[in-house]
C-alpha cells in the first residue's frame, strides 16, 4: 500500500494503518509541514454485456472515479470529513476485468466516536449534548440543504470521527446514500446493532425515520458507553425496546435529553421525531413538546370507526363534543395505506362575514404518492419518477377523481373519497396555525419552492406540518381541488363518466409547488389549470367524508 501512496503522493511518508472498513483501509501520512489521512479503496469492474471490451472496462473505471468526486461535491461542508484530493492509480485492464485503486487524501482525525466515548467515559452532560447537537446538525443539513436528500444508512460510532475542536464528522462516505437511490437491506451497507427495526426485520427502504432511530442509539451510547440491553442480540434488543423502551443508569440527564433518545428509539416509526429539525429544536430549547398519544383505529362490521388510545388500553366512544372525532385524530385507509387526519368542521357565523359552515372530514396527511397511485391505478404518470415516496404528478383533474372512485371500490364502497373543495382545502391548511406561520420568512420550514427544491419534487413529509399534522400543503406540488360539495363532485363524476372530457374548462390548484416562488407558497394562493391536462408541478390529496351517498 505504501507504493500506491507514493505513486500519487511522493512527498508523503506513510506512518501507520489507522483504520479498515468494508471498502478500504486508512493510513496516517505526513510531509514536512502537515499530517493527513489517506484512504485506499480497490475498484474492480468485471466483464459484462455492457462492458464487453477492454476499452469499455477502462471507461467504466474512469466513470466510477469521476462519480465519486461528483458525489462528494454534493455532500461536502460542515460535519463531513474534508477531502483534499482524489487520485486513480495502478489501473491494469484485461479481457476479464479492470482494476484500480482510488486514493483519497483527507483530513486527519485523531479518534472516532467509538474510541472517544470509551476513552473519556463518562462524558459530562454538556460534552455529550454537544456531540449530539453537532451530529444532529450535519444530519439535518444532509436531509435539507444538499442537492437531494442524503441518508447515512450505516450510522454508528466507528463511522463517525471527532475533529480537533471535538465536533462529530461523518467519515464513512460510502454509507451516505441519496434517498432516491437508497436500497433495502438486501444490498445496503448497514450494521444491525445500530439500525432501525423496520429496516432490519422488514427490509424496509431506508428513510429519515430509520436514521432518526440510529441517531437515538448513537446518542444513548454517547451517554451510557454501550447500547441499550447490551447483553441481547439485535432481535432481543428490539423486543425489549418495543415492550419496555430504554432505561438510563445516569441520574444527571436533563429531561429533554432523555425525551429525545426515548422518542428516537421508539419501535413504532410514527412515534419518533419527524426529522432532525425537530430534534435540534428540542435540544436547543431544552423544552419537551406536548404530544397527543397516538390513536389506533378499527373498522366495525358496518364500516363505522371506533378509537382506542394506546396509553389507556380501553376502547372509547365518540367524543362528547359536537365533532365525532378529535382534531388531528388518525385513520389509515386499509388498501393503499393512505394516512388521514380528522379536520374539525367550521360552524356557521352569525355575523355572516365568514364562509359557509363546513362539516368535519378526513384529509390525507400527505399528497398522494407515486407508490399509492401505482397500487391503485397500476402505472405511474409522473415526470419525476424518483421513488415511491415522492408525490404523484402529471395527473389530470378527472384522473384524480378516478383514483378516488377506484380506491372507494377497492374498499367495497364502505368509504367515500374525493378531492377537497377549495374551502375545505384552505380550512384544513390554516386550522390550528397562527397567521404568522405562513409568513414568507418562515416558509422554508414548511415548503419546497424554487429556492430550495433543486427544481424537482421531493419526498413527502420532509418539512414541518400544519397545526393539524398535514404535510406539504404548501410547496412540493400544487393540489387539485374539487368544486361544489364533496358529494356533488363524486356523484356527478359517477353519472357523467369522465369529468375531464369538458375540454377548456379549468379547475383550481392550491398551495404552490417546487417551481413556485416563496410568495406563492401560502394557503390562499390559487391557480387555474385546464382539467384535461396534467402538469409536473400539480398533484393532489384526497379527503374522506362521512356523508353516505
Amino acid at each position: 500500500m505504501e507504493e500506491i501512496v507514493h505513486q500519487c503522493l511522493p512527498a508523503y511518508t506513510v506512518d501507520e494503518k489507522i483504520g479498515k472498513g468494508v471498502y478500504g483501509s486508512v493510513f496516517r501520512v505526513h510531509d514536512d509541514f502537515k499530517q493527513r489521512a489517506v484512504k485506499i479503496v480497490p475498484i474492480t469492474v468485471e466483464r459484462s454485456l455492457s462492458c464487453s471490451t477492454e476499452e469499455k472496462l477502462d471507461t467504466r473505471v474512469s466513470q466510477d472515479f469521476h462519480a465519486v468526486r461528483e458525489y462528494y461535491e454534493k455532500i461536502k461542508g460542515p460535519g463531513v470529513v474534508e477531502i483534499h484530493d482524489f487520485f486513480l492509480v495502478d489501473k491494469p485492464v484485461s479481457q476479464s476485468n479492470a482494476r484500480a485503486y482510488l486514493v483519497i487524501l483527507m483530513q486527519l482525525c485523531r479518534s472516532n466516536l467509538l474510541d472517544y466515548v470509551i476513552d473519556h467515559h463518562p462524558l459530562s452532560v454538556d460534552k455529550a449534548c454537544g456531540l449530539m447537537h453537532s451530529l444532529a446538525t450535519v444530519l439535518n443539513r444532509l436531509c435539507i440543504d444538499t442537492e437531494g436528500i442524503f441518508l447515512l444508512t450505516d450510522l454508528k460510532p466507528s463511522n463517525l470521527l471527532i475533529s480537533s475542536d471535538e465536533k462529530v464528522l461523518i467519515g464513512d462516505l460510502g454509507g451516505l446514500k441519496r434517498l432516491s437511490s437508497a436500497s433495502t437491506s438486501a444490498g445496503a451497507q448497514f450494521s444491525p446493532n445500530w439500525s432501525s427495526p423496520e429496516f432490519i426485520l422488514q427490509g424496509a427502504r431506508p428513510e429519515v425515520p430509520a436514521v432518526v432511530f440510529s441517531f437515538g442509539m448513537v446518542s444513548y451510547f454517547i451517554l451510557e458507553g454501550h447500547l441499550p440491553y447490551e447483553d441481547e442480540d439485535f432481535a432481543g434488543r428490539f423486543r425489549q425496546i418495543k415492550s419496555d423502551g430504554v432505561t438510563f443508569s445516569r441520574n444527571d440527564l436533563p429531561d429533554n435529553i432523555r425525551y429525545i433518545i426515548e422518542q428516537c428509539v421508539q419501535f413504532d416509526v410514527r412515534k419518533r421525531p419527524l426529522n432532525f429539525a425537530e430534534i435540534l429544536e428540542i435540544l436547543e430549547s431544552a423544552e419537551i413538546p406536548v404530544r397527543t398519544p397516538p390513536v389506533s383505529m378499527s373498522i366495525g362490521n358496518r364500516g363505522e370507526l371506533s378509537t382506542e388510545r394506546e396509553d389507556a388500553g380501553s376502547r372509547s366512544s365518540q367524543t362528547t363534543s359536537k365533532e365525532p372525532y378529535r382534531p388531528g385524530q388518525e385513520w389509515r385507509e386499509p388498501i393503499a395505506g393512505i394516512e388521514f387526519v380528522w379536520i374539525p368542521g367550521r360552524p356557521a357565523d352569525a355575523s355572516a362575514s365568514r364562509e359557509d359552515p363546513l362539516a368535519g372530514f378526513w384529509m390525507g396527511r400527505y399528497p398522494v404518492t407515486q407508490g399509492q397511485w401505482q397500487r391503485v391505478m397500476g402505472q405511474n404518470p409522473s415526470h419525476f419518477t424518483l421513488g415511491r415516496s415522492y408525490p404523484v404528478e402529471g395527473v389530470a383533474w378527472g384522473e384524480a377523481l378516478d383514483f378516488a372512485r377506484r380506491l372507494a371500490g377497492m374498499n367495497k364502497n364502505r368509504f367515500l373519497f374525493c378531492l377537497p373543495t377549495e374551502s375545505q382545502w384552505e380550512h384544513a391548511a390554516c386550522w390550528g396555525s397562527a397567521p404568522e406561520t405562513f409568513a414568507t420568512g418562515h416558509v422554508d420550514h414548511l415548503a419546497w419552492h424554487d429556492g430550495n427544491s433543486g427544481l424537482s419534487t421531493q419526498p413527502v413529509g420532509q418539512k414541518r406540518p400544519t397545526g393539524l399534522g398535514l404535510y406539504d400543503m404548501l410547496g412540493n406540488v400544487m393540489e387539485w381541488c374539487g368544486e361544489g360539495s364533496a358529494e356533488q363532485i363524486y356523484q356527478n363524476d359517477r353519472r357523467h363518466g369522465s369529468a375531464y372530457d369538458e375540454v377548456g374548462r379549468k379547475q383550481a390548484g392550491r398551495g404552490g409547488s417546487w417551481k413556485s416562488g416563496r410568495h406563492e407558497c401560502r394557503p390562499d394562493f390559487r391557480k387555474l389549470f385546464p382539467r384535461q391536462l396534467g402538469y409536473a408541478n400539480l398533484g393532489f390529496r384526497i379527503i374522506r367524508v362521512l356523508n353516505s351517498l
